[in-house]
This record gives C-alpha cells, sequence and structure tokens, in this order.
C-alpha cells in the first residue's frame, strides 16, 4: 500500500518542510557524480561534497543521495526506524517521488545500519532479463570506523579494500555477503554517513 497523500498541499509541505540543495540542479549533478565514483571503487569512503539539512531520521549524506537519485517516476520505501512523516514529506516535497510501504515494489530503500536484514528480504533483486529492475538500498550509518571489517574485491578493487561502516546490525554482514550469490542480480548498497558515503555493489565479492 502507497502511502495517501494528507491533507496539506505541496505548497503547505513546501512552507514546513526542510531546504533541500541551495542549486538542485547543479547540486545534484555533483552528488550523482559522487555517487558514481562511490560505486566505481566499492569500499573507498568518499567524502559527502554537498551537505543539506534533512530531518532527524535522515543524515544528510543519505538526504544528498535520494535528492540527487529520486524524481516523479521512482518509488521509495522506508524502514520502520526511518519513516516519519516529515522524512515522508521532506523527500516528496524535493524529490516528487512516491512513498510505498511495500518493500517488494521500490526502486529505493532507506535502513538505519541498527536494523536487521529481515526488513529487506523482499527487496526487488532484478531479473535475469533486467537485472536493472532491482532496488538501491541506502544504509544510515554514523561512520565508517568500525571495529568488525569485511575484506572486499571484485571490479573496481586493485588488490582489496575494506569496509567498516558503523552501527550495523550484525546480521546485516551475513545478508551482505549473501547478496553476491545473486549477481548480476542483486542489491546495490549505498552506506551513508552525515559527512561520507561508501558504495558495496552487487558486484563485490566479500570476505568477513
Amino acid at each position: 500500500m502507497d502511502f495517501q497523500t494528507n491533507s496539506l498541499s505541496t505548497q503547505d509541505i513546501g512552507q514546513t518542510t526542510l531546504p533541500g540543495f541551495d542549486n538542485p540542479v547543479f547540486d545534484a549533478t555533483v552528488i550523482f557524480r559522487t555517487i558514481l565514483d562511490a560505486m566505481s571503487h566499492p569500499g573507498t569512503v568518499i567524502e559527502t561534497p554537498i551537505k543539506c539539512e534533512s530531518p532527524s531520521k535522515l543524515n544528510s549524506s543519505a538526504a544528498s543521495v535520494l535528492l540527487a537519485l529520486a524524481d516523479m517516476d521512482t518509488t521509495i520505501w522506508l524502514s520502520p526506524e526511518t519513516e516519519c512523516s516529515n522524512v515522508a514529506d521532506y523527500l516528496r516535497f524535493h524529490t516528487g517521488c512516491s512513498l510505498t510501504k511495500n518493500s517488494n515494489h521500490c526502486d529505493f530503500a532507506v535502513l538505519n545500519g541498527t536494523e536487521g536484514p529481515d526488513q529487506i528480504a523482499n527487496l526487488p533483486i532484478g531479473t535475469a532479463e533486467n537485472p536493472d529492475r532491482s532496488a538501491t538500498l541506502i544504509i544510515a550509518v554514523d561512520h565508517f570506523n568500525a571495529e568488525q571489517k569485511a575484506v572486499l574485491s571484485g571490479p573496481g578493487i586493485k588488490t582489496t579494500s575494506e569496509l567498516s561502516p558503523s552501527p550495523l546490525n550484525s546480521k546485516l554482514w551475513g545478508w551482505m555477503k549473501d547478496n553476491r550469490n545473486y549477481f548480476p542480480c542483486g542489491i546495490d548498497v549505498i552506506f551513508a554517513s552525515p559527512t561520507h558515503i561508501c558504495a558495496l555493489p552487487r558486484s563485490s565479492e566479500m570476505d568477513i
């Protein structure tokens, strides 16, 4: 079931929601290039070049990623820990996206790193004919200096690269490792701290 538009008009929401990018076209382009850079170099932590105000359940980098990638043709699923009216209104106003409570049918999903993989078990992973019809998962974390680290290898990695987002539910490590088994289908993951992003494409091998 999709969220229903509340009684506020778009103008009313715009008057109450936080501002997004200062220069939407330019800023979205800069963030998009940063995302491409992160996806091309799995495990590399990259500073988010543009900061934007965001609701408390959506840190600045996660918000910037969504503002750059989402539009009126995309659908976003919010996890229980990130779903609230402030986040919903913010994303609707700045991207024109649809929001859904059905994780089976979404283009982007947002998860808090403390939540478990049960929340994302039904995300679309694409098909053999159309592997691109999968969801991209944004996981909000605090930093990339966790004691537990995963060693990545594969496309875009010269030898190996380390992945250490925190906080991260311990069960998500196994989910990420298993995600590679579906390649070329599977979920592309973008970790977002308040100031940096780091990507784990579906093509990456992981040793925990």
